[in-house]
């Protein structure tokens, strides 16, 4: 199970926590092109936060058990479940070409395991396809939402994933979503394990003494499973603490993508592009740009470094039964790297 970045649409206040503004897409610079082979899309094959074959809409649910998200999370056992009056807090875009929606859903309350995933895919045909795509595309960010669905818990033999598969959703009103979690930089790293604060935006500091600074271009996690892929292979890249042993990776030489580190380093903070409209920082070396030959702007450096205030929303997958942490930042604004291409 690989994960493919999405391009996403956001309201503009949900950089700072709340999210009535108007809604105000990013894509300026869209990694356009087949569906397996695009930044801006997702297929129901290639998601990091789903196994292949799920994702789609709920497993035959005919009653729902009302709940919280931090109640249902935290009871860890997958089944069929109302959650009222939720925010979301991020939504992925959707255009002419989409067959998918990704919400990111949070108790107005906050608080640990709050937030979750909440995935429909239209295009599913096995276990769960997704009836309520033609309503679901037109959720925005920030708004108090119903909805219905399927809570997959994966096993601890699956690396203990877990999403809500959506069979309906509500608009009920305007929403305000809970601040970002403070968090440490620690916290963020992929070995940490914080199921409390999976799914939540969180928000950290990080010292000029002890930057981040580029270590994987092409995490073997973030790379797409298309055997065609090419511009639109990678899904995200990996930076480290200066403090952190381990010897960074080979960046890109022109248009080719150089291989991937073999060995994990724990204290590694992988970065997604699920939000690449907004973020727009990207790993893609054989990205370029038809109208000035040269590579999409944000391509990262092997001088690149991220120090500062950073925030993101904190996902967590699993490669098989390995779990990693991952943070996707919604705009450039929430993770200021160094030295990318303009």
């Amino acid at each position: 199970m690989n994960r493919l970045g999405l391009f996403v649409t956001l309201i503009g206040g949900i950089a700072s926590g709340c999210g009535t503004a108007a809604q105000a897409p990013f894509n300026t610079f869209d990694f356009a092109g087949a569906p397996a082979n695009d930044l801006a899309t997702s297929n129901s094959a290639e998601d990091g936060a789903v196994p292949d074959d799920q994702g789609g809409g709920g497993a035959g649910c005919t009653v729902y058990s009302k709940s919280t998200i931090a109640a249902m999370r935290q009871a860890a056992t997958s089944g069929c479940f109302e959650v009222d009056n939720v925010v979301s807090i991020a939504v992925s875009p959707v255009t002419a070409n989409s067959t998918s929606i990704r919400i990111v859903a949070q108790d107005p309350a906050g608080g640990d395991y709050s937030a979750i995933l909440v995935s429909c895919y239209d295009s599913a045909t096995t276990k769960h396809p997704c009836a309520a795509f033609p309503t679901a595309k037109n959720t925005l960010a920030g708004r108090s939402v119903t909805v219905t669905g399927y809570y997959e818990k994966g096993s601890a033999a699956a690396g203990g994933y877990e999403y809500l598969s959506l069979d309906s959703i509500t608009d009920n009103a305007a929403g305000t979503a809970p601040a970002a979690k403070s968090v440490l930089l620690a916290d963020i790293e992929r070995s940490a394990m914080k199921p409390a604060y999976w799914f939540q935006k969180v928000t950290l500091a990080i010292g000029t003494a002890d930057a981040l600074g580029m270590f994987d271009f092409s995490p073997s996690e973030f790379k797409s499973t298309s055997t065609t892929a090419t511009c639109g292979s990678f899904y995200g890249f990996g930076m480290k603490p200066k403090s952190a042993t381990g010897t960074a990776g080979a960046a890109c030489t022109g248009t080719t993508q150089p291989a991937g580190q073999t060995t994990i380093d724990p204290n590694e903070v992988l970065f997604g592009t699920d939000f690449h409209g907004g973020f727009t920082a990207n790993s893609e070396c054989s990205c370029i740009s038809s109208m000035t030959s040269k590579p999409y702007p944000g391509l990262l450096a092997a001088n690149s470094t991220l120090s500062g205030t950073v925030a993101g929303i904190l996902f967590y997958d699993a490669f098989s039964a390995a779990g990693y942490q991952y943070l996707s930042p919604l705009t450039n604004a929430d993770a200021p790297i160094t030295n990318l291409s303009k």
